[in-house]
């Protein structure tokens, strides 16, 4: 049996470096999440907004039509351009009249492969709105990504829509576009 000084010193490293498993009998740490395409979203302090990443591009998902297992959300605009200076989308879900609809707590995350521009995801303090920080770009680029939410009265299913952004230039694209949605 291990001393409890031991069992203290062992606890303390876990707690340093994952979180460790209570059937383990011998107190190892767990082994840690394979790493993701969406870089890790600094944490916010509790009940505080992260100041936004100016310019701001904004994203409105509305006209939410779920049937079975079938979803149609309008985007507006898709794709959504941005600049090529460093700045930010905000993605604003608007519920219609007697539901509620919020972001997964991935709610926006980017596709693997996408290329580099994405580098945080501030906390807005809102659950109906996402936001991502873009760096500066000196190339034409587009990011596929995917946007989780769901209805607070059915938070077990997720639904999954793929819109994209771009920096292109000159684009006259911008519009309203109805996305299919599936459930996760």
């Amino acid at each position: 049996m291990k001393h409890p000084s031991e069992i203290a010193a062992t606890l303390l490293a876990c707690a340093a470096l994952a979180a460790c498993s209570p059937r383990d009998n011998n107190l190892t740490p767990k082994t840690a999440p394979a790493p993701t395409a969406t870089p890790a979203v600094p944490a916010a302090p509790a009940g505080v907004a992260a100041p936004p990443c100016p310019p701001e591009a904004p994203v409105k998902i509305d006209d939410i039509v779920i049937n079975g297992s079938a979803a149609t959300v309008s985007f507006n605009p898709d794709p959504r351009q941005i600049g090529k200076n460093a700045g930010g989308v905000r993605w604003t879900l608007k519920s219609p009249q007697g539901k509620t609809y919020v972001f997964a707590t991935d709610g926006v995350t980017f596709k693997p492969g996408a290329p580099a521009g994405p580098v945080s995801a501030p906390a807005t303090g809102k659950p109906d709105e996402y936001v991502w920080c873009f760096d500066a770009t000196t190339t034409d680029l587009s990011w596929p990504y995917k946007v989780k939410f769901y209805d607070t009265t059915l938070p077990a299913t997720v639904w999954v829509c793929d819109p994209t952004i771009i920096n292109f230039e000159g684009l006259n694209r911008a519009a309203q576009v109805s996305v299919a949605c599936v459930p996760q």
